[in-house]
């Protein structure tokens, strides 16, 4: 652990390392927003019920208020505690959670940053398939979930990609090597009607979504 590289004005830390999890957990308990990897791409994080981090996520990435942000969790009874989880959704979670599938659900806990979702009434969750990311959730069970770059810009897949880009006014980076599994995760949800409509393609293909409901 890296407790005195501030390099970029932000603490390093590294998966594996003695107390870099715990570290990281903390600095996120206590209002900080962290850098982290996942298995698709960087992101960066914070409390999602923590109003002030999360505006300090937007204002890092450049992000227009009108877009929501995702949030990971460990497991699906944490998400459980911030979004109605239907039948639909448990299948879809034995098939493809930790995974790179990403599922708007009605929001179901108004503690949650109303910025985080721009005041709509659902809140897009995912069950990330890092180690590392898993272990730092299960001690702070909710991360907000978007890539560590300024908005419009690419993703970063390693750490050094990070260090040259222009993002800053982050506290922590918990480096977790260079992520080469995917680029980005696949976006769904279902409408009123329990359509499945595809927000975002990604690894998860419609048809396997599809397959996974009809044999679960």
């Amino acid at each position: 652990m890296n407790m005195d590289n501030t390099t970029g004005g932000y603490l390093k830390f590294k998966c594996g390392e003695n107390n870099a999890i715990e570290s990281c957990a903390n600095i996120v308990k206590n209002g900080g927003v962290i850098v982290y990897p996942t298995d698709t791409v960087y992101g960066i994080g914070c409390n999602p019920f923590n109003d002030k981090a999360v505006e300090r996520i937007f204002l890092v990435k450049h992000r227009v208020a009108e877009k929501a942000l995702p949030v990971l969790s460990a497991s699906l009874i944490d998400l459980e505690k911030i979004v109605e989880v239907s039948d639909k959704v448990k299948r879809l979670a034995r098939s493809f959670w930790p995974g790179p599938l990403t599922i708007v659900c009605p929001l179901s806990n108004r503690s949650i940053a109303p910025r985080l979702t721009a005041n709509k009434s659902s809140l897009a969750v995912r069950i990330p398939d890092n180690p590392c990311t898993l272990s730092l959730l299960k001690l702070s069970h909710y991360l907000v979930g978007t890539s560590a770059n300024i908005s419009g810009q690419a993703s970063a897949k390693s750490p050094s990609q990070i260090n040259t880009a222009s993002l800053t006014s982050f506290d922590a980076l918990l480096d977790g090597g260079t992520l080469n599994k995917y680029s980005h995760s696949t976006i769904i949800r279902f409408d009123d009607d329990e359509t499945l409509t595809v927000v975002r393609n990604g690894p998860i293909s419609k048809s396997d979504i599809a397959a996974a409901l009809k044999s679960s």
